[in-house]
Order: C-alpha cells, then sequence, then structure tokens
C-alpha cells in the first residue's frame, strides 16, 4: 500500500480469489471420505501395483484383518481357495478394462473359515494412474 505525505491511501495492490470451487471440492471429499468410512461393505483400495493403500471400518470387520496389517499387501490375501484362476483372471479383466465385475465368492477372511460374499469390483483411474 502507498500513502501520501498524510498517511492517506492511495495505491492498494492485492488479489482476488475466487474459492468456491475449491470449497465444493473440499465437501464432496468429505462425502466420499464419510460414505467409505460409514459403509457395511467392505471396501478396499489398491494402486496401479496393485497394492492395498486403504481400507475401510466395514472390511476389517468382516476380514479379521486390520487396516495396519492390510496396507501394501496385495488383495490375493483374501483368496478363500473356492475360486480357481480362471475366475479370478476373469476378474482382474473385467477390472483392467475399467469397469465393473460382480461375483459371488467366498473371501478368505481370518475370522472364519471362509465367509461367503457378494463381491463387486470397480477400477477408478486418478490422475497418477491413467
Amino acid at each position: 500500500m502507498r500513502r501520501d505525505a498524510d498517511g492517506r491511501a492511495l495505491l492498494l495492490t492485492g488479489a482476488q480469489v475466487d474459492i468456491d470451487r475449491r470449497k465444493e471440492n473440499e465437501e464432496r471429499l468429505r462425502l466420499a471420505a464419510s460414505v467409505f468410512s460409514s459403509s457395511y461393505e467392505a471396501i478396499l483400495i489398491t494402486d496401479a501395483d496393485n497394492r492395498i493403500v486403504d481400507v475401510n471400518p466395514a472390511f476389517c470387520r468382516i476380514t479379521g484383518y486390520s487396516r495396519e496389517e492390510s496396507l501394501g499387501r496385495d488383495p490375493g490375501m483374501l483368496a478363500s481357495g473356492r475360486q480357481g484362476r480362471e475366475f479370478y483372471r476373469a476378474m482382474w479383466q473385467a477390472l483392467e478394462s475399467t469397469t465393473t465385475g460382480r461375483a459371488s465368492c467366498g473371501t478368505g477372511a481370518r475370522t472364519a473359515a471362509s465367509l461367503p460374499r457378494c463381491c463387486r469390483s470397480a477400477a477408478c483411474a486418478t490422475r497418477a494412474g491413467g
């Protein structure tokens, strides 16, 4: 700010930034995080290298694996042994083609020998992952 000899403002320089879009995006992120955390369905998120980067509380409750012991692992840790290689091959082909899949399968949960589950899968591209 420039002032004259009497201390009155002559020139004020600044910037105005509209943060409405950022605030809307933050609210969407909070909503998505709430859905992830409160869902009754087990959700796991993997990175492009097929390593688990996050799991929700339902995942931990259903499988018996804690978040800490799941992070960094391959989702194959949940294989029950009930399905053959072809089942998993088809599932991964569906994911790699960025589609969704649904199948009835048993999961290898720590808390029970095998829990029958309806499995849904979806691939979501990120900026970093394409």
